[in-house]
């Protein structure tokens, strides 16, 4: 028997090698294949979809470790890769992926070998993509481990005559982008925190709307004008493209460059306490920007997933006809709590609109305000109300939602929905009022199958902004966009709903409410981005598995959404656990997989039928009322 396992043993390890080598043999193939189509496309992105595939494989076979006697893998796939980036002229494709491969980047010796096709690539993409990675580059730079990686990249990038102006360009507006974000408003005010009496770091001291000259925003306690006020580049020739404006459509167009900022800050309100300023471009333009003092990168991820989205909408032809579009904005990661992000001009936050403000003047002039019937409820009742419901359910114990639930629906009764008459205040003809309700309805379609599938949560009224002018109008931009991948079902108060779609929202929607437009552009939405699932896990395969990420909610991100429970323990916030672990990042693809499949409780379901299933979950009353009461379930 022992001879017979042994030898049962031996042909297994047999088999099992030479899968592994014949593995290795398709894998440099693939990855020479897709290298050659990157060659061909020269420059014009026709081939996208080959960027994540061999990134991924990539990235994949250096986790992998070899067998004895074997070759190593991530030898010889290094060794396939330095060649091919060194015969492409073009790698500019690669733009799009960059943060990845940088993040990639080690000062080991042992990992020398396996590092020379990144740096190869990287170092070719900032001579072709200055504008695009230069910024990324001195991000990576403020980061342990890969600090002199980052510096030997922007070094060799200076030593160039043609570049060395737009490095230093580039370096004084983060340092300066950095020194505003880290600068306090209360110092800015004139406050002195030590001796304020009002509140711990003078927080009640500002207030929305507070304005201060830039120049009064330093880190230093001498009497020295913060940096960003001194940026004027009208002296040289401006060469930093502002960083939250995106690439010329056209490489022969013009940069829109950074010359110099406006006299003053204003605090637009948030728990961050940000900075909105406004930035003056070589093209005559004033660019409104927001500067915070947080991780950015939630954000980041977002915006690189949505986009690829957008890019599969387009192709599709009848969502091209639909104009089925994610509303997106630039974010630009500075430092590891820094970062600078686009303002969404013209657009307002659904909580300014329907009321969500305890503040009797401005709940006055909402749309619940001014058209709720007489006797209906205030935002503070509602939320008073809720808060009540919570509290006597956790006093009863064993789980108890009865209490939740009654509250809830003795809101709704108290407060019908208003936000129909947000179109009709906003269109002067009959056409255009349809049009408008057209492209609401359709917006909240798309940002709800593509928040469905990444995770997406905290989606509170003052999270969504409406657009109120432009191409864009009626379409719905979602910000905030840190609570990914399901994060927000691990909150003390989960979120069991998928996306918002509350009664006012559906309310916006006409008579057919969720039975028209929204689920027919839902279902065209949702089948795109099913039948590209693979392009979609690609992306998400890279981004999940990049070292920097740290998906696990921070306990001041937790304070924020009402945890009083900092020990408690989920697969997404484990003490100690900085970054996610193989085991995390494989949960995660599994469950955005299972939803690109349709796979809803162990039953596969048709787009039809996965639609009807996340409409009917978003709305229901058991659901709504066991979410936190600052997430406004009513509205």
């Amino acid at each position: 028997d022992r001879h017979c396992t042994k030898k049962s043993l031996d042909l297994l390890e047999q088999n099992y090698s030479k899968i592994r080598k014949q593995r290795a043999v398709y894998l440099r193939a693939a990855l020479d294949h897709y290298m050659h189509c990157i060659a061909l496309d020269a420059g014009e992105g026709k081939y996208q979809g080959a960027i994540y595939r061999i990134l991924h494989l990539w990235f994949g076979q250096l986790e992998e470790s070899s067998l004895d006697g074997e070759p190593d893998p991530r030898k010889e796939v290094s060794e396939l890769l330095l060649k091919r980036f060194k015969e492409t002229n073009d790698l500019s494709v690669f733009t799009s992926v960059a943060r990845q491969v940088l993040s990639r980047l080690d000062e080991r010796e042992t990992e020398r070998q396996v590092q020379q096709p990144m740096r190869v690539l990287l170092a070719k993409l900032l001579q072709q993509r200055p504008q695009e990675l230069l910024l990324p580059t001195f991000y990576i730079g403020t980061l342990e481990g890969k600090k002199n990686a980052a510096k030997a990249l922007i070094d060799h990038l200076r030593k160039q005559a043609d570049f060395a102006e737009i490095v230093t360009q580039t370096a004084q507006l983060k340092d300066a982008y950095i020194e505003l974000a880290k600068s306090r408003w209360a110092v800015a005010l004139g406050h002195i925190p030590e001796k304020c009496t009002v509140s711990t770091n003078c927080k009640k001291c500002v207030s929305t709307g507070a304005k201060a000259e830039l120049k009064k925003f330093t880190t230093t306690s001498q009497n020295r004008a913060g940096k960003l006020s001194g940026i004027n580049f009208r002296r040289t020739e401006p060469k930093v493209r502002v960083p939250t404006v995106a690439a010329p459509a056209d490489p022969g167009d013009a940069e829109i460059c950074v010359v110099s900022f406006g006299p003053n800050v204003d605090y637009p309100g948030g728990v961050t306490f940000p900075k909105k300023i406004v930035c003056i471009a070589s093209n005559g333009q004033h660019y409104t920007q927001i500067v915070k003092s947080e991780d950015p990168r939630g954000d980041v991820v977002l915006s690189q997933i949505f986009s690829l989205v957008n890019v599969h909408l387009a192709r599709d032809a009848k969502c091209r006809q639909r104009q089925l579009e994610l509303g997106t904005y630039n974010v630009v990661a500075l430092g590891e709590k820094s970062c600078v992000l686009e303002f969404v001009d013209n657009a307002a936050p659904l909580g300014n609109i329907l009321g969500s403000s305890t503040n009797k003047e401005t709940y006055n002039k909402s749309l619940h305000g001014r058209f709720g019937p007489p006797g209906s409820w205030t935002y503070f009742q509602s939320f008073k109300a809720i808060e009540q419901g919570h509290a006597d359910d956790d006093a009863a114990g064993n789980g108890s939602t009865t209490a939740q639930l009654a509250a809830y629906n003795k809101v709704c009764k108290h407060m019908p929905p208003v936000f129909r008459h947000y179109f009709a205040e906003s269109t002067r003809s009959a056409p255009e009022w349809f049009e408008l309700r057209l492209k609401y309805a359709r917006s909240v379609a798309v940002s709800s199958m593509a928040g469905h599938i990444v995770g997406l949560g905290d989606r509170h009224c003052s999270n969504i902004l409406i657009r109120e002018t432009g191409r864009q109008r009626g379409s719905l931009v979602h910000i905030d966009l840190g609570i990914i991948f399901d994060q927000a079902r691990h909150l003390p108060r989960p979120e069991q709903i998928p996306f918002r779609l509350t009664r006012d929202l559906v309310d916006g929607m006409g008579l057919a409410g969720t039975d028209g437009v929204m689920t027919r552009c839902s279902q065209e939405s949702l089948r795109v981005m099913r039948e590209n699932k693979y392009a979609l896990l690609a992306i998400v395969d890279v981004l999940l598995h990049d070292p920097l990420e740290s998906w696990k909610i921070s306990n001041e991100k937790r304070q924020q959404k009402g945890d009083d429970n900092e020990g408690e323990e989920s697969f997404s916030n484990i003490e100690g656990q900085d970054s996610v672990s193989n085991i995390d990042a494989r949960i995660i693809r599994k469950t955005i997989k299972d939803k690109l499949e349709g796979l809803v409780c162990g039953e596969l379901l048709g787009v039809q039928g996965q639609v009807k299933q996340l409409i009917s979950e978003a709305t229901s009353p058991n659901n709504l009322s066991l979410l936190f009461q600052g997430w406004g379930a009513w509205y």
